[in-house]
């Protein structure tokens, strides 16, 4: 699939809002730029970000999960939700 910039800012944007390494603002675009394509590759498969996602805070940023903490949660399932309403649906066509 041919990614347009636009949405790997956007994907970026919601990355960088989400911060669940709490690093300085301006330091948070790039700090998850480098996991935009993988999320993009996986497309609008919400079980599939979900584990990604889970991997990420998990492997990658060598985060705490408690998948019993409410707060943790919500806050994995909300970036999901703006993940898949960025995401094109399947066979729409990006730029």
């Amino acid at each position: 699939m041919k990614v347009d910039s636009k949405l790997k800012e956007q994907i970026n944007g919601i990355l960088s809002e989400w911060n669940p390494l709490d690093v300085p603002a301006f330091i948070a675009s790039e700090e998850y730029m480098n996991y935009v394509d993988s999320i993009i590759d996986i497309g609008r498969n919400i079980d599939a970000l979900r584990r990604y996602f889970l991997s990420l805070i998990i492997d990658r940023l060598g985060l705490e999960y408690d998948p019993s903490n409410l707060k943790q949660i919500n806050s994995i399932e909300n970036v999901i939700e703006k993940v898949m309403n960025a995401l094109p649906e399947r066979g729409e066509k990006t730029l």
